[in-house]
């Protein structure tokens, strides 16, 4: 791969590390067990804790005056927006939103504009890494410009490199 597109050396070595660490067999141990023991059991706790929220009311939790109620919900829907925000922009089966739809990106060809020139790159690491820490530098054919900011201070390569996995997956269910 071409390491010109990264703005820190070594990043390249990141996601190849990561992506390897990712596809990797997992050894079962005694150790992996007692963790996926101690996860169930954390994973049971809570939703015995969410039967009791949603049976008794929200009065268990200690929620009772405005103001903690106001931050449990202002909680809430922060992280559900946020959980979406992606989605309001890019769509999964191939339909065009604001920007590129994310279904068959992964190793696909982009027509892209830098500045004034009109170029096509390969949809890979290097691309998708390079779109998101700098989303203005290559803009694709039919987008405008300046409408998605630099996830440089949010996201790290490792972050992007379990996204990318996540891409290699999507393919276009319509057009």
């Amino acid at each position: 791969m071409d390491d010109t597109r990264f703005n820190t050396p070594g990043e390249q070595r990141k996601i190849d590390s990561v992506a390897a660490d990712i596809l990797r067999n997992v050894r079962i141990n005694r150790s992996f067990i007692l963790w996926m023991g101690f996860l169930a059991t954390l994973l049971a706790l809570c939703l015995f804790a969410y039967v009791i929220q949603l049976r008794q009311g929200l009065g268990v939790t200690g929620l009772r005056d405005y103001t903690s109620w106001g931050m449990y919900i202002a909680n809430f829907v922060f992280f559900v927006a946020t959980s979406l925000v992606g989605m309001g922009c890019h769509s999964l089966d191939g339909s065009k939103l604001v920007g590129p739809s994310f279904a068959g990106l992964y190793g696909s060809q982009r027509s892209v504009t830098e500045g004034n020139t009109e170029k096509t790159e390969i949809a890979d690491e290097a691309y998708i890494v390079s779109s998101i820490y700098d989303p203005n530098k290559e803009i694709v054919v039919g987008y405008a410009r300046n409408l998605m900011q630099s996830y440089r201070d949010i996201l790290t390569v490792e972050n992007i490199a379990i996204m990318t996995e996540y891409l290699k997956t999507l393919r276009i269910t319509r057009l």
